[in-house]
């Protein structure tokens, strides 16, 4: 004989398994979108670091110690060997990395300062002759 509590209560589990799923499969389907998501900024990350490492490749001497300045500033780790400092830009701090930014945008704007002024001398230079 069927007791009717006994299907109420398969029909009570079979509602919370399918309830238990449900929420499985969108616990997966974040999880996915999360780890999308994140290589996306990995992604971006990535491309301005390899900007900013075209960036420093093609500093002075002079500029150059100043970065590695504002590497040890800030605690990053560095590796140095005859060949100079070697370091990894992925892993450096926000921090670092928007003091190297800021390092480089001034280095930028006094070039074209000095370039407007020689320009400028060269005005002159001609007018005067």
């Amino acid at each position: 004989m069927i007791n009717i509590n006994n299907i109420e209560r398969v029909e009570n589990i079979q509602k919370i398994s399918s309830n238990i799923i449900i929420e499985a499969e969108q616990d997966k389907k974040e999880l996915e979108e999360k780890k999308i998501e994140k290589r996306k900024e990995m992604k971006i990350k990535a491309n301005k670091m390899s900007k900013l490492k075209s960036q420093i490749d093609n500093l002075s001497k002079s500029e150059y110690i100043e970065i590695f300045k504002i590497i040890k500033m800030n605690s990053e780790k560095f590796s140095q060997n005859k060949n100079g400092v070697m370091f990894d830009l992925m892993k450096f701090s926000d921090k670092a990395i928007n003091e190297i930014n800021n390092f480089i945008t001034y280095i930028e704007n006094n070039n074209l300062l000095v370039e407007n002024d020689e320009e400028t001398r060269n005005v002159f230079r001609t007018l005067i002759n």
